[in-house]
């Protein structure tokens, strides 16, 4: 169907196919811009929630992406980035934390786009499940492999509670009882999916560990820092939690046929009190957010652990994250990765 097309292609703005798509973000940060830091650099595996403008270089001019064109950008760069944000995303916040010393390996989130595609086409709960140990088995695959490269220091995300979001709560209603969940309104049977893959991603990163003691893993808890903001959006400042702030006039902003960017499609006036841009990618203000809970609690060890020896205070991303975005260099060679 024509929906289904549509979700599909958004959902395939980003790099995973198979452990990931052949681009690698690198980041740099001058060492006079930073005081006490970790690492030098970040390498970053991962999707349209970390896509900071590469998957539109990867494709030709004719590609039909709405990230191609405003509302996408309008909040911090005032055009068209190629992230699929109103601003900045998850990436950008990350590197501008001050914890740079060596290179760190962003690994993910990767899985989502896979369960995405399979979601929209209407896809068993079962054929879902048989698909996560290929997704987890993929990801773990592609650490061991950089690991034998020389790499020693990963933060490995889990999914998002996909069951919050305005696109899968649009063509997902229900009136059964116990569908929703009492306290944050998100379908229940899609955040227990993602539960599922959270935690055997991080048994395989405890295998891992196990066989590399040498090497540092961090499991980033999305899903954690984000249900915060579900089970109370006004203490974060979001008035409108469950609709998209880019769609149409369709319950939670979400129509089957207009889709943000897309003609007919409508932006909200301010995006920021939004959790959600366009019904599957969040905010540039829930990115920030995120991030913060992630520099905080939600990371398993803490991120402060990795970074000894180099100062780290959770101040610092409020001061940082008001400088320029990043700027990144494209790679177009992973196949050695994969």
């Amino acid at each position: 169907m024509a929906f289904a097309a549509q979700a599909a292609r958004l959902a395939a703005s980003a790099l995973v196919a198979g452990v990931l798509a052949a681009l690698l973000l690198l980041l740099m940060m001058p060492a006079a811009a930073v005081g006490g830091v970790c690492f030098d650099r970040i390498f970053s595996f991962g999707d349209s929630l970390t896509d900071t403008g590469n998957f539109i270089l990867s494709v030709p001019d004719d590609f039909p992406d709405p990230a191609k064109r405003l509302p996408y950008g309008q909040t911090f760069f005032g055009r068209p980035s190629g992230r699929y944000s109103d601003g900045r995303n998850l990436l950008d916040f990350f590197e501008r934390s001050d914890m740079m010393s060596k290179s760190l390996f962003l690994l993910g989130e990767v899985g989502g786009n896979d369960y995405n595609h399979l979601i929209v086409r209407g896809k068993s709960l079962d054929e879902l499940h048989k698909l996560v140990p290929n997704v987890i088995g993929a990801i773990g695959s592609a650490i061991t492999e950089l690991i034998n490269l020389g790499a020693k220091k990963f933060v490995v995300p889990g999914n998002f509670p996909i069951g919050c979001v305005p696109l899968y709560l649009a063509i997902f209603p229900s009136e059964k009882v116990g569908y929703y969940n009492k306290e944050t309104e998100c379908i229940e049977w899609l955040n227990e999916f993602t539960e599922l893959h959270n935690r055997l991603l991080q048994e395989e990163l405890e295998k891992i560990r196990d066989l590399h003691p040498d090497v540092s893993i961090i499991y980033a808890d999305y899903y954690g820092a984000t249900m915060n903001i579900f089970r109370a959006p006004l203490q974060f400042g979001f008035t409108v939690p469950r609709n998209s702030c880019c769609g149409s006039d369709a319950p939670h902003n979400c129509s089957l046929s207009v889709m943000c960017g897309n003609p007919g499609s409508t932006v909200c006036p301010d995006p920021s009190k939004y959790i959600s841009w366009d019904g599957l990618h969040f905010t540039e203000a829930t990115y920030k957010i995120i991030i913060q809970g992630v520099l905080g609690s939600y990371a398993v060890p803490p991120l402060s652990e990795t970074c000894r020896g180099g100062e780290y205070k959770i101040s610092q991303l409020h001061h940082c994250t008001d400088n320029n975005p990043t700027n990144t260099v494209t790679y177009d060679a992973m196949s050695s990765f994969i």
